[in-house]
């Protein structure tokens, strides 16, 4: 866990920031209607009774932890395949 909070925090809290958050369209998509999203993480503290730090920090954990390793492998690889493409047409 990152120095802002502790385990115990940011899984009683992940799923509430997530629920929240700005970026949440990514992890949810269309499929469920909320009545609190598009809060930002000052909105969400104050709600939570957290500092904003603390639901930073449980928020870009949370976004990372929704992804597996092999998405961000594959995304490294295909970034450079990209690049070794564009080089190679110059």
């Amino acid at each position: 866990m990152g120095r802002y909070i502790s385990p115990e925090i940011y899984n009683k809290y992940k799923q509430q920031v997530l629920d929240m958050s700005l970026a949440v369209q990514n992890y949810v998509g269309i499929e469920q209607q909320r009545t609190e999203s598009c809060m930002t993480d000052a909105e969400m503290a104050a709600k939570l009774g957290l500092t904003a730090a603390e639901v930073r920090e449980i928020r870009t954990i949370a976004f990372n932890d929704l992804h597996h390793a092999d998405m961000w492998l594959n995304s490294d690889d295909e970034k450079r395949m990209k690049c070794q493409s564009y080089f190679k047409k110059r």
